[in-house]
């Protein structure tokens, strides 16, 4: 049958609002009324309904509440949706925002790190590996305007990690020797002196967190700063054996819990 035709015999109903024949299908369902059908159809209830809410804004924001109370899901899943579909838009009009609100912007990532520092972390060690040499040339500009605070932050961060500190050091000294291998972290510096009860590995006394670190073959004689080559030994015997020979045939750890550090 045509359609033209099958349209003439469908089922109609008059909008009381506007006077004209429109099909059921353009009606919304109601129960009790004629035909389970809305006396109005859905383009004047529509019309109707916009102009209700913007004489009364309170009524509507006390609605969309009682709503979202009951599906509290429905929100989240609607903003989901157009996201995806509008996601190009989406970030150029949270850039061009930014740009104009550079303050509101900051407030806004500092309240979105407190409440997800987890993400966040992750999210900074993804963009630094993909943009690495960027993030470091804008640390350096920072570093250079910056030079007090720069400052301030290191001194903080040595308080706040005297280990990490020591071990950057330690680092630091042997790439200054040209050491062959210079991986030894600070888990296995404190699994060296658990080996050796935090007793110094010459004297045999006890001085548990207050032992040196002292290389079996030295880094100025081309002693490498690895696990293997590095035993616990007071002040004093390290400063008697200097970049001489052991004092006394010493036997490194060979077998460690720890990783190096690559």
């Amino acid at each position: 049958m045509d359609q033209s035709v099958s349209c003439l015999f469908a089922p109609s109903k008059r909008c009381t609002q506007c006077g004209k024949e429109k099909l059921l299908t353009d009606f919304g369902m109601l129960t009790k009324g004629k035909n389970g059908r809305h006396p109005k159809c859905k383009a004047c209830r529509n019309t109707y309904n916009r102009t209700h809410d913007k004489q009364h804004p309170e009524m509507k924001k006390a609605r969309d509440a009682r709503f979202l109370e009951k599906n509290p899901l429905f929100e989240k899943t609607r903003h989901a949706k157009w996201y995806k579909k509008n996601r190009h838009h989406s970030l150029e009009t949270g850039r061009h925002y930014r740009q104009a609100h550079p303050e509101k912007g900051r407030e806004r990532s500092k309240r979105y790190r407190t409440r997800h520092p987890e993400r966040a972390k992750e999210t900074r060690k993804n963009s630094y590996k993909k943009n690495r040499a960027y993030s470091n040339a804008k640390s350096k500009r920072w570093r250079e305007n910056n030079v007090e605070q720069q400052q301030i932050n290191n001194k903080n961060y040595r308080q706040a990690h005297p280990e990490k500190t020591k071990e950057h050091h330690q680092r630091r000294r042997a790439a200054k020797a040209n050491a062959v291998i210079n991986d030894l972290t600070h888990a296995q510096w404190i699994e060296i002196q658990v080996a050796q009860d935090h007793c110094c590995q010459y004297c045999q006394k006890r001085y548990k967190g207050k032992l040196t670190q002292d290389h079996i073959l030295p880094l100025s004689k081309g002693g490498s700063h690895t696990l293997h080559n590095v035993i616990a030994a007071c002040r004093s015997c390290n400063s008697k054996k200097h970049t001489g020979t052991v004092l006394c045939p010493v036997q490194p750890l060979l077998l460690t819990i720890a990783q190096a550090k690559c």
